[in-house]
């Protein structure tokens, strides 16, 4: 992306839940991209700050403190503590890294509180009330998920994630008197911003934005608030036990955070500057899962501000990253590594490079380690040697000296395009090109060997030089720790920078080889372990249909939420020859199911039909539908058939 020199810069990430497992995928996803990228255009000389933090208030940290005895305070105290020791590991750099509690940010609270006020003093905002369930035993107002039989009798797995009241079953099955109340509710309009969102939302480049289902559908209004023990307070005098929903505040995290990070010497009002389109360009990244909110609803919030909106959107994808904890990885591997390899992946393509250990190892030990590192090693090794420690001159260039240097300068500009586009892999793939023709050329030269003319030495350790650090500084954004140390064996002062690439580390300068950054060993031991753990994992999801799996326990089965649902529309998908998009009503709820049997059944087949439906599914996007739950069908030498109750049976009813 080109930035324009004389503006600011500001980037962002999502404030994710506080307790949150960071996994590679988050951290592949969401947080090294950002990271690199503010390494680059901090190399660059610009102005930029990086802010991101976490979302405290959410549902999830209200549930694990019920689960756990402990406060949600103290819910977020320790998960936040957590939290910022593996972003330190993995050499995450924030100029703030805040959070939406005012254990961390005092300012947002108040900051939110006020911004509502705004809204709805200039009526975006309105109440409504509607009828809802209310528990007579609790006194408190559930949704209806929560009496059709939803809930678990396990009470630490408590899936009530629009009350943050945490009962159990037993308890609500006792609750005889179950009226429907009114309640209210406060909605952000959204009509009045339709026309500007429009025109706004056909500038974004992101070619997901077309095939998003969340935005085909521009509704008037969204509900802000609801009723939580552990959140932002709506002020507003009827709001009593009623708090702003944590998915919209996190939202105003990005203005609260920037206030606090640069507005506390003049009194808030340089932190707008940062909000206003001819100073600042504000870049999000977000995963791909908040990618609908951050298009619609921010957007709009913004608007509603009259502040300007962000200049562009990131939402890498790393479906194929696996969930590993990134904490425990980084006690196995170096973090230099594993950002090399991560940053390798293909993630801002639709189609993902598979995360496998074997090319880890190859990419860290064979690309990485023998080739880059070896050679700036070698290098430094030799000047040691044979100059007592100065880099040589390098006055009596030949013509493969210089033609090395040439096609540095070629790298350079391919590699500050990549950056710009942030495309991470060609990053990596172009280094590791430099790498190796620099490999070839040192072969060549031999310096080891003894020579009529040591100017031959002279002119390859010092062309050695120049490249062990060019390719130090162009990694840098990437692996900083050893792009650091290599400037350190080369006795360079100063900050890493991108305009000193044109600067040569001049004959005669002393330099520290024994100073160098060592890389842990893995043994061959372990990575066979690893593929083979790998292999048996790819061996497992390819065994046979009725090879027997491994055994699980009763709760296991019990966390799969199974219910009969009636599909009362069906129609195919236009180019997408395997799926049928169906609306299936289960219980008093309707859900869109995006299924592959239409190689197997028509639409007309479909329709009427009762059939088993895994509901707790975590939704997912299939040819830019969101798919709610997973129809369950036997699997027939490779073809589907349905699974029907051999009775009629009320849509909703529980599979057992």
């Amino acid at each position: 992306m080109d930035q324009e020199n004389n503006k600011k810069i500001l980037l962002t990430t999502e404030f994710s839940p506080v307790d949150a497992p960071l996994s590679l995928q988050r951290m592949c996803a969401l947080y090294l991209p950002a990271d690199i990228y503010h390494r680059y255009l901090k190399m660059q000389g610009k102005d930029v700050v990086c802010i991101g933090g976490s979302n405290d208030y959410h549902t999830s940290v209200t549930r694990k403190a019920h689960v756990s005895g402990k406060t949600p305070r103290a819910t977020v105290q320790e998960h936040m503590g957590q939290l910022k020791d593996v972003l330190a590991k993995w050499q995450i750099d924030f100029s703030k890294f805040s959070g939406t509690s005012n254990l961390v940010n005092v300012k947002h609270a108040t900051f939110v509180r006020e911004v509502f006020t705004s809204l709805y003093k200039k009526k975006y905002i309105q109440g409504k009330l509607n009828d809802q369930l209310f528990s007579s035993i609790h006194q408190a107002y559930l949704p209806e998920s929560c009496f059709a039989g939803e809930a678990t009798t396990k009470e630490q797995e408590n899936p009530f994630l629009q009350s943050c009241f945490p009962f159990s079953e037993t308890e609500l099955k006792k609750d005889e008197e179950k009226p429907k109340l009114p309640r209210k509710d406060w909605y952000l309009k959204l009509e009045p911003f339709k026309a500007q969102w429009e025109s706004w939302i056909k500038e974004q480049s992101l070619e997901s934005i077309k095939e998003m289902a969340e935005l085909k559908n521009f509704v008037p209004s969204f509900s802000i608030t609801g009723e939580c023990y552990w959140g932002i307070p709506v002020p507003i005098e009827d709001g009593a036990k009623k708090v702003i929903w944590p998915w919209v505040e996190s939202l105003l995290a990005y203005l609260s955070t920037t206030q606090e990070l640069l507005g506390e010497e003049n009194e808030g009002e340089t932190w707008k500057s940062y909000w206003k389109k001819e100073s600042t360009e504000v870049i999000h990244f977000v995963t791909e899962d908040t990618l609908g909110s951050h298009l619609l609803v921010w957007p709009i919030l913004l608007m509603a501000q009259e502040l300007d909106l962000p200049s562009a959107f990131v939402a890498q994808s790393a479906h194929d990253i696996p969930v590993f904890p990134a904490e425990k990885v980084s006690e196995k591997f170096d973090v230099n590594l594993l950002r090399y390899y991560l940053s390798s992946l293909d993630t801002g393509k639709e189609k993902n490079n598979i995360f496998s250990w074997k090319d880890f190892q190859k990419s860290s030990q064979q690309d990485f380690i023998k080739n880059t590192v070896g050679f700036s090693q070698r290098v430094l090794k030799f000047v040691d040697q044979k100059f007592s420690g100065e880099v040589p001159s390098g006055e009596n260039l030949g013509d493969d000296d210089k033609k090395l240097l040439e096609q540095c300068l070629e790298s350079e500009s391919k590699i500050k395009q990549a950056y710009d586009n942030m495309s991470w892999k060609e990053v990596i793939s172009e280094v590791a090109s430099l790498s190796e023709k620099a490999n070839q050329y040192f072969n060549q030269k031999a310096p080891w060997k003894k020579s009529d003319d040591p100017s031959q030495t002279e002119s390859c350790l010092y062309v050695g030089i120049q490249v062990t650090k060019k390719m130090a500084l162009l990694l840098s954004p990437i692996i900083p720790q050893w792009s650091k140390s290599i400037y350190s064996q080369l006795n360079l002062e100063g900050e890493v920078s991108w305009s000193s690439l044109s600067e040569k580390v001049p004959g005669g300068q002393k330099i520290n080889a024994k100073d160098s950054y060592d890389f842990p060993k893995v043994s061959e031991k372990q990575w066979k372990e690893l593929q083979k753990r790998e292999t048996e994992s790819e061996g497992a999801s390819k065994a046979p249909a009725n090879s027997p799996k491994e055994q699980v326990t009763y709760d296991d089965f019990a966390r799969l939420d199974i219910r009969i649902g009636e599909v009362i529309e069906a129609k195919k998908i236009e180019k997408a020859d395997k799926l049928l998009q169906l609306q299936v009503k289960i219980g008093e709820e309707t859900r869109q199911i995006i299924a592959g049997i239409a190689q197997y059944y028509t639409p007309e087949q479909v329709l009427g039909k009762k059939l088993p439906i895994l509901v707790n599914l975590k939704p997912a996007k299939l040819r830019g539908l969101i798919s709610e739950g997973m129809i369950l069908c036997a699997d027939v030498k490779g073809a589907a058939v349905f699974l029907n109750p051999d009775k009629d049976v009320p849509s909703g009813s529980t599979v057992r």
